[in-house]
C-alpha cells in the first residue's frame, strides 16, 4: 500500500509512504503494529524490509516510464539499520536500476533512533553520504534529546498524528508543534505533518509552516496499480 505525501504549498502531491499490511487468514487486514514488533524480534525483518525496498524500486521505475520523477519512503527498524547488509543492499539496488538515491527516503522512529543514538547517528550518515534521503518518523513521542536531534543527519523530520489531530482542540498542543516546525527547520530539516485528515488541521499546519502533508485528507492507502493515475490526476 502507497500513502500520498502533499507540498502544502503547491497542493500538489510530493511522493508516496510505502505501508505494509497482512492481510491474515483469520484475523483480517492487520496494521505494522500487530505484527512489526513481533517480527522485529527475528532475522524476518530483514528479508521483510528486503521486498519492501523491492517493491519500492519498482514502483520508482513504473513512474520513470511515465516520465516522472518520484519519492517513495519506507520504514526502517534499528536492526536494519544496525545491518551493515543492508546498506549494501540499498545501494547495491540503487545502482542496479539507475536511480538516483534522493528518489528513495528512509523512515525511522524517534523512539528506536534514541534507543542507540550514536549508533543511529554512524549508520544515517552511511547513507546521506550517498544522497539518500533520511527522515524522522513520529516526531514527539519518542523523547529525543536536543542534543542528538542537531546531529542527526536526516533530511525531514514527520510530525506525530497525535499531536497534529489534537492541536485543533488544544493551543497548547499547537504550540509544540509550532515550536517544533521551528525548531526543525532551524536545522534544516523540512517538516511533514502527519494524520491531517479535516481541513482544520490541514489550515493550521499551513499556518505553522509545515512543509509537506500526509493523512487521510489527501489519500488513504491504496495499492500499487492505483497511484501512477491517481498521482497524474492531482499533479494537474
Amino acid at each position: 500500500m502507497f500513502q500520498p505525501k502533499v507540498n502544502l504549498q503547491t497542493n500538489k502531491p510530493l511522493g508516496f509512504e510505502a505501508l505494509i499490511r497482512w492481510q491474515h487468514p483469520t484475523k483480517g487486514l492487520l496494521t505494522p503494529d500487530k505484527f512489526i514488533p513481533s517480527v522485529e524480534q527475528t532475522k524476518l525483518i530483514h528479508s521483510l524490509t528486503e521486498w519492501v525496498l523491492h517493491n519500492v524500486t519498482q514502483k520508482i521505475l513504473e513512474f520513470r516510464k511515465e516520465n516522472i520523477n518520484i519519492c517513495i519512503s519506507l520504514n526502517v527498524s534499528m536492526k536494519n539499520l544496525a545491518n551493515p547488509k543492508f546498506f549494501e543492499s540499498v545501494i547495491n539496488t540503487l545502482e542496479k536500476y539507475n536511480i538516483n538515491p534522493s528518489q528513495l527516503e528512509l523512515e525511522i522512529t524517534e523512539s528506536m533512533i534514541m534507543e542507540n543514538p550514536q549508533e543511529s547517528i554512524n549508520n544515517l550518515k552511511l547513507f546521506s553520504k550517498r544522497g539518500v534521503e533520511t527522515a524522522i518518523d513520529d516526531f514527539g513521542v519518542g523523547y529525543s534529546s536536543l542534543q542528538y536531534l542537531a546531529r542527526l543527519p536526516i533530511t525531514t523530520v514527520k510530525i506525530d498524528r497525535y499531536f497534529i489531530s489534537q492541536m485543533v482542540k488544544e493551543e497548547s498542543i499547537k504550540s509544540i508543534v509550532e515550536a517544533s516546525v521551528n525548531m526543525s527547520h532551524r536545522l534544516g530539516y523540512k517538516v511533514v505533518a502527519e494524520g491531517i485528515e479535516d481541513s482544520n488541521s490541514l489550515d493550521i499546519a499551513k499556518q505553522l509552516q509545515c512543509d509537506y502533508g500526509q493523512g487521510y485528507y489527501f489519500g488513504k492507502p491504496m495499492t500499487g496499480d492505483k497511484i501512477i493515475e491517481w498521482y497524474k490526476e492531482k499533479s494537474k
